[in-house]
């Protein structure tokens, strides 16, 4: 009988599949690691997979599924250094972001693998994953508070941003307030162009 892990990497291998075949020629980049972080460790390592010779390292991240030699990657300097190696291909935020593709299943995947973590190890409640620009944001309601005071004092969306405000705070939301702002404020403008040239037309 397939237990719980069989199905999470059935999971994982159809929603990364999805994104590689809907989104990949414009929507996919390089794993990018920032040279800081390429610096030797000082550390000894006691692992027996991390003092295994390069070639054989190599080898098992090419077998491995996207998101599996990222996971692999960030276990360790050492195993960070080796996959500079490989050319990983991932689902990219920023480009997933400009394209307007909200919801994708690999993205926010990809996103709780780095998710930020408290002192003691467990996932920070403090932020947040939007699923509409790929960030983690701040769920403080008094941030998005003092956000949306600096632009939208008296704004008829006013009311609508501090609900959002609130589902957003209670994480029974997916899209952060700055998001629900943008998209009410073209709602808004796309309206008012519509009337604008019905009225134009009626001339």
């Amino acid at each position: 009988m397939p237990h719980h892990g069989q199905y999470l990497y059935g999971y994982i291998a159809d929603v990364t599949y999805r994104c590689w075949w809907d989104h990949r020629r414009t929507c996919w980049g390089r794993f990018i690691i920032p040279d800081t972080l390429l610096e030797p460790s000082s550390t000894s390592q006691s692992s027996a997979l991390v003092r295994l010779p390069p070639e054989l390292l190599l080898s098992i991240f090419k077998d491995l599924d996207p998101f599996g030699k990222v996971c692999l990657a960030l276990a360790c300097k050492n195993l960070l250094r080796v996959s500079c190696l490989v050319n990983i291909q991932l689902p990219s935020a920023i480009k997933h972001r400009q394209l307007c593709l909200p919801s994708c299943a690999a993205m926010r995947y990809l996103l709780n693998l780095v998710h930020p973590v408290k002192p003691g190890g467990k996932p920070s409640r403090a932020v947040a994953i939007c699923y509409y620009c790929y960030r983690y944001q701040p769920t403080t309601k008094s941030h998005w508070k003092h956000e949306r005071g600096k632009f939208l004092s008296g704004h008829p969306i006013l009311s609508l941003v501090d609900e959002g405000i609130e589902s957003w705070g209670d994480h029974s939301s997916t899209q952060c307030p700055g998001c629900l702002t943008k998209e009410l404020l073209n709602k808004e403008n796309s309206y008012a162009k519509e009337s604008n040239g019905k009225v134009k037309v009626e001339k």
